[in-house]
């Protein structure tokens, strides 16, 4: 039998059975041991490690440097998969492996270089040979040909300092803007007095650096980026420091984003810090500190910029980047002059021992230099005013000298050899989406052609359908940036990007029929003029989630640890009147407990988490692990692992998982009511026909977000259509009962709309129905195509037709209908601040299901009462753990 789970039963289940101090000594001591691997010790960020470890898929969250002692043979699989890792998770490497024959060493860095330079195989069609592009020693955005740089440190006040603005893979552009810096409360008048001394502020307008400009009143998700010039790492040296200063004008929650990027062997970036400014309608800049541990000797740094909502009242506002210095942490030897040694040295080419710098009665000191570790007596060059590291080794006469400290090498490095292609790819291609929406598979496409990225523009009357091949180039340029196995076409009338600048069209790129890579398809070498047309947006999608769900049927309860709060607790599941039991946590989070919620006659989830009591008892789980996107109506629409039997969780956290559900609205309120609702609590009353399809959205930080922005505070219904849908489908929200107001005129609807995807014969559909048998007998049905929108709009029913008139009561349905046949692809339509006019008002009929339907799945709606109620007595653990063995000893 395995022994963690002797563990686990031995030391962290029996203690519960006799006090709940036990219990929580035995969870104690149970994560204390599991925090790191075996063989290996972890400290801080870092983690040592005898051996390559058994289990390198566990290693802890937030690791960024690992050192293995041991030289194992490169070619093994355990190296293999130790450099998969690094690459994924952006670690730091320490260590070196062995060839075959034992003859030549590599470091671990090595490898994962030559990982980067060959993750794309490109080959000839005619002789199937690997083959080279020359993509280096051309003019690119990433300076390719350009010397590389250990620190960039720029004010933005004479030139952007080697900083390039991004073209195609962003959306907006920052302006440059030269001239004096600023003006302070009290001298000196230069960048560098703020840098150097913080009790220093500017309060006024500057007429320098890099700025975004905007007028729109809320956020919309787009931003501008901004390229460093090419980096380079010192030997020894780990950390790079940064510090940037921002100003923030009229505007709310504006974002710097900033990444690591490894362009001479891949496309892939790496978050290190996001920093949020927030209401600021004065003029005050603001100073940031981070730091960046780069993987690789050379990278580039990228800035990324998003504007928030204008302040309430102002009709403009502006985000500035003013001042970026980025400088390494060296530690065994400097380069340059030294500015940026941080060593331990502290004796004098002398011998003389060094004294502390506040000591010493001289302008070096931590007041001046704030930035330059003068808080010991360790040898510096604050401000780079000598040749190289130096020390006071006299408090009183300061005399100083030299320290014996080696330089690292040149100023400016050589660049070192190319691998095959720029970016990993022969043809590389982004697809960038905005910033606030969740989904990040649908964006604006790119390609990089001659050492810059263009935009792949629209063609107007093309389509996958009507154009052989594209659907292939589609798929293509999906798989490559890893989104998805295919793609479609994603229409949007917003004005996201630029539109006159030079393009490559979509119909241009052709691929082969046996194309199995976006890199054995041709792309023009030349872009077109300046065009103006719309960015071509692409949304890619995963391979259809297969779930044994799907064939059995299921029923959804909640196991309630706490009485008092019947939507909280254990989320649970019965297949086919069999098998009961909970959802492992290992990929449990807020998308999976929305769907659940939803499915089980809730809203929708507010927390994939809750904290029950010390002495609950968990019951073995039946799903392993389940994955949804957060759009999906049903949990067999997931990608679920279902187990035959109830079994322990062994994996993630260990043990099930816990949800808390949102109940339905139980009462209404100004705007907030079935003939003017804005949904801010809920459906004002409406109902989810056959509670299928229409999904409701609470605010902007829950599970999926469909649309580029809330139009107001409250939240919205939205359909997202799956594009593994069926062809045909219609859903359908249905109001309560109605009262009209004949003498005020015909009933009118109004309603605010967002559309995007591909819509080819999607309507919207507005029906008035009176109950069956009443004297009128009337019913209206009106359809209307559906468009892309230019973000919300307003809808208004007088404006296509004239209303449905009564004197009867009656039931308001709003649907969606689609007819499509073609390859996969989706769309979403959501509404919000819907009114109705012309009406005295409601009235609620009815009572909610106990159990629904949906094909060969049923769902119960959760109750106090729930089969695998909350065990209170320790006999049944007792029982549990004698199920447990008896369960592990037939595995045996």
């Amino acid at each position: 039998m395995d022994s963690r789970i002797i563990y686990l039963v031995v030391y962290l289940i029996l203690p519960c059975l006799f006090s709940s101090i036990g219990c929580n000594t035995a969870l104690h001591d149970f994560n204390w041991a599991s925090r790191c691997l075996d063989h290996c010790h972890c400290q801080d960020e870092n983690i040592r490690c005898k051996a390559i470890p058994a289990s390198i898929s566990a290693i802890p969250e937030g690791i960024k440097q690992l050192f293995v002692e041991e030289e194992p043979i490169c070619d093994e699989k355990d190296v293999k998969n130790l450099i998969e890792l690094a690459l994924n998770a952006n670690i730091k490497l320490v260590g070196y492996c062995k060839s075959a024959n034992l003859r030549r060493k590599r470091s671990f860095n090595e490898l994962l270089v030559k990982k980067l330079a060959d993750s794309q195989d490109i080959y000839d069609e005619t002789s199937h040979q690997r083959v080279k592009k020359a993509g280096f020693n051309i003019q690119s955005i990433y300076g390719f040909n350009e010397n590389t740089s250990y620190a960039t440190k720029c004010d933005f006040t004479k030139s952007a300092c080697g900083w390039k603005q991004a073209k195609a893979i962003d959306f907006l552009d920052w302006k440059q803007v030269y001239g004096t810096c600023c003006i302070f409360k009290s001298k000196p008048n230069n960048i560098n007095a703020m840098i150097t001394n913080p009790l220093i502020s500017m309060n006024t307008d500057s007429t320098f650096g890099f700025f975004l400009n905007t007028t729109k009143t809320y956020d919309d998700g787009q931003f501008a980026e901004l390229i460093s010039p090419p980096m380079k790492m010192p030997p020894g040296t780990m950390i790079i420091s940064i510090r940037y200063i921002t100003q923030l004008l009229e505007l709310s929650k504006s974002t710097i984003k900033i990444y690591i990027m490894y362009p001479k062997y891949s496309m892939k970036r790496h978050l290190v810090e996001t920093a949020t400014f927030f209401d600021h309608s004065s003029k005050e800049h603001q100073q940031s500190y981070g730091a960046l541990l780069p993987n690789q000797d050379l990278y580039h740094i990228i800035i990324r910029g998003k504007l928030g909502a204008l302040v309430p009242g102002k009709s403009k506002g502006k985000f500035g980047l003013l001042y970026f210095h980025a400088s390494p942490d060296e530690m065994t030897c400097y380069t340059g002059t030294g500015e940026y040694f941080r060593g331990s040295v502290a004796t004098g080419e002398s011998g003389k021992a060094c004294v502390k710098w506040d000591s010493v009665s001289s302008p070096y000191n931590t007041r001046n230099y704030p930035h330059s570790q003068l808080n010991s007596n360790q040898c510096r060059n604050p401000g780079a005013n000598r040749n190289r590291p130096w020390c006071y080794t006299s408090s009183k006469t300061a005399v100083w000298e030299y320290c014996s400290i080696s330089a690292c090498g040149s100023n400016n490095p050589a660049i070192p050899a190319n691998p095959p292609y720029p970016l990993g790819f022969q043809n590389p291609v982004a697809i960038t989406s905005l910033d606030n929406i969740e989904s990040k598979t649908i964006g604006q496409a790119a390609v990089y052609v001659n050492g810059y990225w263009y935009r792949i523009c629209y063609v107007y009357g093309y389509s996958p359908m009507t154009v052989p091949g594209l659907a292939r180039a589609i798929n293509l340029m999906c798989k490559q940036t890893g989104l998805g196995e295919v793609g479609s076409t994603w229409s949007t009338r917003s004005s996201f990007g630029r539109y006159n600048d030079t393009c490559i069209k979509l119909t241009d790129i052709k691929c082969p029929s046996t194309a199995t890579s976006f890199s054995q398809c041709s792309v023009p070498a030349n872009a077109n003029p300046k065009i103006y047309t719309a960015n071509q947006w692409l949304a890619c999608y995963s391979a259809s989630p297969k779930s044994p769900l799907t064939s059995n049927k299921y029923l959804l309860s909640i196991q309630h640890p706490n009485q008092n709060k019947s939507n909280a607790g254990i989320p649970n599941i019965n297949i086919n009147s069999k098998e009961s039991g909970g959802f492992c946590n290992r990929d449990w989070g807020l998308k999976e407990a929305d769907v659940f919620c939803r499915q089980a006659g809730y809203l929708g989830a507010s927390s994939s988490s809750i904290n029950p009591p010390s002495s609950t008892i968990y019951p073995l789980s039946i799903v392993r692990s389940i994955n949804c996107s957060g759009y999906e109506i049903k949990l067999s629409q997931c990608a679920a692992n279902v187990a035959t039997r109830p079994e322990p969780c062994l994996n993630g956290k260990g043990q099930t998982a816990t949800v808390a559900c949102i109940p339905k609205q139980s009462y209404y309120y100004t705007n907030n009511e079935p003939t003017n609702c804005q949904f801010t609590s809920g459906l004002c009353g409406w109902e989810v026909y056959n509670n299928v399809g229409w999904i409701w959205r609470q605010n902007d930080s829950v599970p999926f977000k469909p649309t580029q922005s809330v139009l107001s505070n409250g939240g919205y219904m939205y359909v997202f259509r799956s594009p593994y849908g069926v062809s045909q489908g219609r859903i359908i929200l249905t109001s309560p009962l109605l009262t009209p107001n004949p003498s005020a005129g015909s009933v009118k609807t109004t309603l605010d709309r967002y559309a995007a995807g591909v819509l080819t014969n999607v309507t919207l559909l507005i029906a008035y129905e009176n109950l069956p048998g009443s004297s009128e007998g009337g019913s209206s049905y009106s359809y209307y195509p559906i468009y892309a929108t230019n973000g919300w709009q307003k809808f208004k029913e007088a404006d296509a037709s004239n209303g449905f008139y009564t004197y009867e009561k009656f039931t308001m349905l709003i649907g969606i209908t689609w007819d499509y046949y073609g390859p996969p692809a989706s769309f979403v339509f959501a509404i919000d601040n819907l009114v109705i006019h012309n009406t005295h008002g409601f009235h609620v009929n009815g009572t909610a299901t106990a159990t629904i339907n949906h094909g060969t799945e049923q769902t119960t709606v959760p109750n106090n009462n729930a089969a695998l109620g909350y065990y209170q007595s320790k006999h049944i653990l007792l029982s549990l753990i004698l199920s447990l063995l008896t369960y592990l000893s037939g595995m045996m």
